[in-house]
């Protein structure tokens, strides 16, 4: 027997997530993006974005269990690991945030260096 398939619209739930995000509605964006994730939930990327919504948020604790899933799912993801850094920056695990934004940004120099040298800055209260 066939596990059943589910009917959402994963694609269009993501879709609806991404445009609320993008207009400061985070609490429909979360709405839309589980929706997703429950359709599909090996997607690195639906994981990812749910991180960032729930980042947005101010939910910085919860949104690592998303990033870590994203960072397992796609181990190359770099954003994810770049985002798992800002939350556990956000909660103060200082060791934890260096190392993610390492991984980021030895997977995508190009997000690494900008992003990266942003978030040290913020970080020890001093920037370029």
């Amino acid at each position: 027997m066939k596990p059943k398939k589910s009917s959402v619209d994963h694609q269009a739930e993501h879709a609806k997530a991404v445009e609320s995000y993008r207009n400061g509605a985070h609490d429909q964006a979360l709405i839309h993006v589980n929706a997703a994730i429950r359709a599909e939930p090996n997607s690195a990327i639906y994981q990812a974005d749910a991180g960032v919504i729930l980042i947005a948020l101010g939910r910085n604790e919860e949104s690592l269990i998303p990033l870590r899933r994203a960072t397992q799912l796609d181990p190359s993801h770099a954003d994810a690991h770049y985002n798992m850094g800002e939350a556990y920056q956000a909660v103060g695990q200082k060791d934890k945030a260096i190392d993610a934004f390492k991984i980021a940004m030895s997977l995508n120099r190009g997000l690494g260096w900008k992003k990266v040298r942003t978030a040290f800055g913020r970080w020890f209260s001093f920037s370029r």
